[in-house]
């Protein structure tokens, strides 16, 4: 272990599962999907600034040509007594880690509040775009449960009456089985890149991630039961992160419990949209209680042709 990053995970306000050394050595881990980078500034001895993302592209020649992106979830790890110079450093090596992979462009999803620090994004090229998460806190389950909409909880009794339950996944053939629904879901409705199975089971077989599934009893002398969801999460000291998910209302009311029930206080739904642009995934999640974030996404373009042409790519194939 890295006794520097954990002190800063410990300490930092900005502190996320997905930019500590156990993240780190996830995406190290799945090189064959992706290309991890790791940029860190010190104070003499003190670690005091921490970015970790990886660089991603489509798998055909044709794709790959259009769809080099870095991304990094969460933004930057960073001590709460950082120096804008430190900062200005650590964005402008990152900068330079992405392009060396011939990202055509970066982007930061947020998941803490960095407008203290949007100055100095700028200043390196980074550019602001308004983006929601949603946040629930979990730290007290009753209250947590007082608001929740009506009708979600309706949907999660009832599903309860019907034989459904949530429980963790414990096989590989589980992990397989719910990841045929989440294909099955993107291919048809999300219309976005998702990893193959392999990258979910070394996840999960790792231990960096837990699955929750859904099960529904079938009627028939042998008692057996199916699978009918799931949510994909990872977790650090604080908080419970829905990453992939595919189901009924229970999926999500169960991640909540579990979060709740495991002393965690905050369960994040990460991505909900952009302000002013209506969607369907965000209206979902708010009926569970949570609270509407800003918190935004930082961006730069390293090859403006090829984004723009990506962009125009990506459309025609998703639309058709």
């Amino acid at each position: 272990m890295n006794e520097q990053w954990h002190i800063l995970m410990t300490n930092s306000p900005t502190a996320t599962w997905f930019q500590s050394e156990e993240a780190h050595l996830c995406f190290e881990s799945c090189r064959q999907w992706l290309d991890p980078f790791l940029v860190q500034v010190h104070r003499g001895d003190r670690l005091v600034g921490s970015l970790s993302g990886y660089v991603t592209k489509e798998h055909s020649c044709l794709e790959q040509f259009f769809t080099a992106r870095a991304v990094i979830y969460g933004g930057p790890l960073l001590a709460e007594d950082i120096t804008n110079n430190e900062l200005f450093q650590l964005l402008t090596r990152v900068k330079r880690e992405c392009e060396k992979r011939k990202a055509i462009y970066t982007e930061i999803r947020n998941f803490r509040d960095f407008s203290r620090w949007r100055q100095v994004f700028e200043q390196v090229s980074f550019t602001y775009a308004p983006h929601y998460d949603i946040h629930i806190d979990t730290s007290v389950k009753s209250t947590m449960e007082a608001r929740i909409h009506e009708s979600k909880l309706r949907a999660v009794h009832k599903a309860l009456a019907e034989g459904q339950s949530l429980v963790e996944a414990t096989t590989e053939e589980q992990v397989r089985e719910w990841y045929q629904s989440l294909r099955h879901l993107y291919k048809t409705k999300v219309h976005r890149p998702l990893w193959p199975c392999n990258f979910f089971l070394h996840l999960w077989q790792e231990g960096y991630a837990k699955l929750l599934i859904t099960k529904k009893k079938v009627d028939n002398p042998y008692g057996k039961t199916q699978e009918i969801g799931g949510i994909f999460c990872v977790k650090d000291n604080t908080s419970l992160y829905e990453w992939y998910i595919c189901g009924p209302s229970l999926v999500t009311y169960g991640a909540l419990e579990y979060a709740a029930d495991n002393g965690l206080q905050r369960f994040d739904l990460m991505g909900a949209g952009e302000p002013g642009v209506p969607y369907g995934v965000r209206d979902f999640k708010m009926q569970f209680g949570g609270e509407l974030k800003e918190l935004g996404r930082y961006h730069f373009i390293s090859k403006p042709m090829l984004y723009r042409l990506g962009k125009a790519f990506i459309s025609l194939t998703t639309n058709h």
